[in-house]
């Protein structure tokens, strides 16, 4: 993302400032929702093997539901954290700007495509589907015009 809008433009060592502190500080949110992640599968398991073994109505399998209940609340607060970092490094350079950009969201809208912001932006799954029924229309509908043409 960053060679494409140093390609296009210069940035200013500010922009680099917050684009390098956010991109640090996801990759830092990354690591601990990974070991939160697998934190929280721990508990569960005690969880789930605690009520096996002596009876979900044990002090010992609610504190563990208990914790892992927090878990889960600190991992959606992470991943957040990331959504908001993500949105700091959007706004700072201004990348839906351009002409290019804006006439691309356009035409997206207008086919009743939105690009996930979770892919970075990438056209997936039924966003592909939806973009070559349209390109494979278009196709079809000009190889018919070229055949009466030629005939």
């Amino acid at each position: 993302m960053l060679a494409m809008y140093w390609q296009s433009s210069p940035i200013s060592k500010s922009q680099y400032d917050v684009y390098s502190g956010a991109l640090g500080e996801i990759n830092n949110t990354n690591i601990e929702l990974e070991q939160l992640h697998q934190e929280e599968a721990t508990l569960q398991q005690l969880a789930t093997y605690s009520a096996l073994v002596a009876g979900s109505s044990t002090p010992i399998t609610a504190g563990l539901l208990e914790l892992s209940e927090k878990c889960h609340d600190k991992v959606k607060k992470q991943e957040e954290r990331i959504k908001v970092l993500q949105e700091t490094i959007d706004k700072s350079f201004n990348l839906d700007d351009g002409p290019c950009i804006k006439s691309l969201q356009s035409c997206l809208h207008s086919l009743g495509v939105c690009r996930q912001r979770y892919y970075g932006g990438i056209f997936v799954g039924n966003h592909v589907h939806t973009i070559l029924k349209v390109f494979l229309h278009y196709y079809m509908e000009m190889s018919i015009n070229l055949f009466a043409l030629h005939m």
